[in-house]
């Protein structure tokens, strides 16, 4: 669709929110040109329930930044987005450019976008400009912020301070984003047989448009569907400004229940609800008994770049992997087989994972082209042993954010290669807590490889 199809296309996912979205909010960064500030990277943002950046604003030398209610220039988000494609952005420290490329706008609208998958619907609309005339000022522009009166170590820590985004230096850009309006309360618990599920959401919004779908999973089978409306729920309204609706169903003993969130007949969120004492998934079982809460377990999937810790995160992702049904052999941490690949799982069937894992981007000392080459090895080997059935597939593990290797995705998608980010590692402890199918989670992966190439596909 066009860049005019796609605005509509957002909004009218929103238009049901009604005064649930109560103050939109504009973040953004700007740099100082001939003709004025120009903007650099920037976030327009309906659904938050606390404010989604510090709200405020700085400037120093040729950078100005901020994050504002649209209240306080009093307009409305779509008249907003309409003058910014006009190419001004109105902002209580003054107006700043939007400029186009050769004087158009492109974009596009993601009503999944990544950054919430698996757990969460994000709907992005992406507006991009011209080009980002960056190269020229770095890393001077650096150096300048970390002599500013409020000092940040770079552009990029400003820019993570206003929640803007990874720094883009090909092109200017505002997203407009539509965060979940309503989400499963993550603090509640199984106690006994009794489970306690709540949602969260703004205090505008209406109880009755409020609503909550959900499975009972009990001896690692499924034993009740079930639904509960916004109207039966029990309301109040926390001291953090948040609006929360509870209910109390009946389990059996030991069971974990996957609740969704929705509003106004959509879901937003979803999550896990279980009894920290048990564990259906009898691997997980066993092994927090030695690491309780997988308190060690998150640490290790979280490790950034530092020494020792890729073999830190290389052990996490073995562990992981065994908790959700795998078979796994850790070749990575022996110095005689530095040519090998970090890790090997397997599938009950018999279907291989070949996994790189790194702290960093995917690039990382040549890993991709590393991983395509030694997943190729396996399965020539596989074919000479008359094992041509069996599957292979390479992926790739970061610690990183998916925004924070955006620059490496499409690469790495092109290839057929299966993108696991701290994201995906977050979603997947919650999902050892019932016993998983290796062969499922497999077919998942390869489906997700096949939808990212079908992206690349020319007709």
């Amino acid at each position: 669709m066009d860049l005019n199809d796609s605005v509509d296309a957002f909004f009218a996912s929103i238009r049901d929110w009604g005064d649930g979205i109560k103050h939109p909010s504009f973040c953004y960064v700007a740099l100082e040109t001939a003709t004025g500030f120009e903007l650099l990277q920037a976030r327009l943002i309906f659904g938050a329930t606390t404010p989604f950046a510090p709200l405020g604003s700085f400037s120093f030398k040729r950078v100005r930044a901020g994050h504002f209610r649209l209240s306080e220039i009093d307009i409305s988000p779509e008249d907003f987005l309409a003058e910014a494609l006009r190419g001004v952005i109105r902002t209580p420290q003054g107006d700043i450019q939007f400029s186009g490329s050769s004087g158009r706008y492109g974009g596009h609208y993601q009503p999944f976008h990544s950054d919430g998958m698996p757990n969460e619907r994000i709907g992005v609309l992406t507006v991009l400009g011209g080009q980002a005339e960056l190269q020229q000022l770095q890393p001077e522009l650096d150096w300048e912020l970390k002599g500013a009166t409020i000092p940040y170590d770079g552009l990029q820590e400003l820019m993570n301070h206003y929640r803007v985004g990874t720094l883009r230096s090909d092109v200017i850009a505002i997203e407009a984003v539509a965060l979940g309006i309503i989400a499963i309360d993550l603090s509640t618990l199984v106690t006994g047989t009794e489970c306690e599920i709540a949602v969260r959401m703004s205090p505008a919004c209406d109880p009755a448009k409020a609503g909550v779908t959900y499975r009972v999973m009990g001896g690692g089978n499924l034993v009740e569907r079930g639904v509960v409306s916004g109207e039966v729920m029990d309301w109040i309204v926390g001291t953090d400004g948040v609006r929360r609706g509870s209910t109390k169903i009946q389990v059996p003993r030991a069971a974990v229940v996957q609740a969704y969130a929705s509003y106004s007949g959509i879901v937003y969120h979803q999550g896990w609800i279980a009894d920290p004492s048990m564990a259906q998934n009898p691997r997980r079982a066993s092994y927090e008994a030695f690491d309780h809460k997988l308190a060690s377990l998150a640490d290790f999937l979280a490790k950034q770049p530092g020494k020792g810790n890729a073999r830190d995160l290389e052990s996490g992702v073995a562990w992981l992997l065994w908790m959700l049904g795998f078979s796994v052999t850790n070749l990575g941490q022996t110095p005689k087989l530095q040519e090998a690949p970090d890790l090997i799982a397997t599938t009950p069937q018999g279907h291989f994972a070949v996994i790189e894992c790194t702290t960093g981007p995917l690039k990382t000392d040549n890993k991709l082209p590393l991983l395509i080459e030694r997943s190729e090895i396996v399965r020539s080997r596989l074919e000479a042993s008359n094992n041509k059935h069996l599957k292979v597939l390479p992926v790739i593990v970061t610690s990183k954010k998916r925004s924070e290797i955006r620059g490496d995705i499409e690469q790495a998608e092109r290839l057929g290669v299966l993108i696991i980010t701290a994201e995906t590692l977050t979603a997947a402890l919650q999902r050892t807590l019932v016993r998983r199918d290796a062969d499922e989670v497999f077919l998942e992966g390869e489906q997700a490889v096949a939808n990212a190439l079908a992206k690349y596909e020319t007709h």
